[in-house]
């Protein structure tokens, strides 16, 4: 895979990200809208803790940094978008389950099979080594000549 299409596979991924939670806001199902009243009829909702909203705004800065810096290839941004999906976790188990519709419920599924895509080809030969050769070269300029 060369660089380009590793490029693309970010941009595609991201955007399937960004559409599949725009559906699943601003356009949910019928079942999404008679799920929430019953579960507002039922329970308890309390608004989220300021520990949630740390994560999600630690997780989404990570997020975006980890993005422009695989299309950089930056060695760290590697690590950084792991890091982005651990911070990511504790809301998941906080928040109340979710109703997907069909359409946002795929793109979801094909936006996490391209994140995991993305970690496992940024590790694997060649682009691991566009990687390591991009920071190995910073070094070697830093570096002043012999001569």
């Amino acid at each position: 895979m060369n660089i380009h299409a590793f490029r693309g596979l970010v941009l595609v991924t991201l955007a399937i990200s960004i559409i599949s939670a725009i559906l699943c806001i601003y356009m949910p199902t019928e079942a999404t809208v008679a799920y929430y009243v019953f579960y507002g009829d039922n329970y308890i909702i309390e608004e989220p803790s300021l520990f949630i909203y740390i994560t999600y705004l630690i997780g989404i800065t990570l997020m975006i940094i980890s993005v422009v810096g695989l299309l950089k290839t930056w060695q760290p941004s590697r690590f950084i978008f792991i890091c982005s999906y651990i911070f990511m976790l504790p809301g998941y188990f906080i928040e109340p389950p979710l109703i997907y519709s069909p359409i946002s419920q795929i793109l979801y599924d094909l936006g996490m099979i391209g994140s995991g895509a993305i970690v496992a080809i940024s590790f694997l030969e060649p682009m691991n080594s566009l990687f390591i050769k991009k920071s190995n070269n910073k070094i070697n300029a830093d570096q002043k000549p012999l001569v």
